[in-house]
């Protein structure tokens, strides 16, 4: 179904899995491991997640609708708004979903009194506009705007849950749960990062024709293939100092070592990074790199058992 595409429904699959694998196989088992409770309990956690849920779907709405020329040019056989339904329409569904997340968000503050949360998803929401509208056609402001959104997945549980990590140290299978959801939220901006660029590289031509100034465009594919693979140098050393920071801890969780999975998709990349030139090669790679970040999830599932 069309509201399936629109609202990019897969991607909101891997947000809630996220999130609720983050919850209770990591922050909740850790505090209940020390004697303490969660501030947010099952279903403030459930109001949490699709407040997220709601917001990260008017961010893909909102971005269709500021797309509908370009999406004509780059994606005309799976272009929604604009073929499928109308501006009209599609503004009606921004709209409401930006209202539930709101309503969410506030009603989650108020009753957990974290109130910080009330000012949390209008600034997502505010962020995410901008970029829809302008900041993605600007250098490098939108990829990184977009990718800080990926790691606020992460980071609003962890701000959630501040105040408990600021009394305790929770451990879970001898890692610092604090140091492993700070290094998860790291992951997930600087592999997003490279796949917000990687992807700008694909759109080069519709990009162009619109005259939108992203890096690739303004400083040429080789200065954006070497940017991507230091990005992917600096996740490869990041993963490697974690491995040998806490090797002690993976020798006695086996499954820990699930971590290894992911360094060969990083090389992969690096390597046919150089020799890509077509829409459909960065295309491939931008798939690549999402399935390393599904690979990160599947760290924490493993590691946690």
């Amino acid at each position: 179904m069309w509201i399936f595409k629109l609202v990019r429904f897969r991607n909101l699959v891997i947000i809630a899995i996220t999130q609720y694998l983050i919850q209770y196989r990591v922050i909740v088992p850790s505090l209940h491991e020390i004697g303490l409770n969660p501030v947010l309990n099952n279903i403030h956690f459930l109001l949490l997640v699709l407040a997220t849920i709601c917001v990260a779907a008017a961010g893909n709405v909102i971005n269709d609708i500021f797309d509908v020329e370009i999406d004509a040019i780059n994606r005309e056989d799976s272009q929604v708004v604009g073929k499928r339904i109308s501006i009209k329409i599609a503004g009606f569904i921004y709209y409401l979903l930006i209202s539930l997340g709101l309503i969410l968000s506030i009603v989650i503050a108020i009753q957990t009194n974290r109130l910080g949360l009330i000012f949390i998803f209008p600034l997502a929401i505010i962020m995410l506009h901008l970029y829809s509208k302008s900041w993605k056609s600007k250098g490098l402001i939108g990829n990184v705007v977009v990718s800080a959104f990926v790691a606020f997945v992460t980071g609003i549980l962890l701000i959630a849950e501040f105040n408990v990590f600021e009394n305790a140290q929770p451990i879970i299978n001898g890692l610092p749960v604090l140091e492993l959801l700070v290094a998860y939220i790291l992951f997930s901006f600087f592999a997003n990062l490279v796949r917000e660029i990687i992807k700008d590289m694909e759109d080069v031509i519709g990009d162009s024709e619109l005259n939108y100034k992203t890096y690739p465009i303004v400083h040429g594919l080789k200065k954006s293939k070497q940017l991507v693979a230091a990005l992917l140098l600096i996740l490869i050393i990041g993963l490697a100092y974690w491995i040998l920071r806490f090797n002690t801890v993976f020798l006695e969780n086996i499954n820990g070592y699930s971590i290894l999975l992911i360094f060969p998709f990083l090389i992969y990349i690096i390597y046919k990074l150089g020799k890509s030139q077509m829409p459909n090669q960065f295309h491939h790679l931008s798939t690549i790199m999402k399935i390393t970040m599904i690979l990160g999830l599947l760290y924490l599932l493993l590691f946690t058992i």
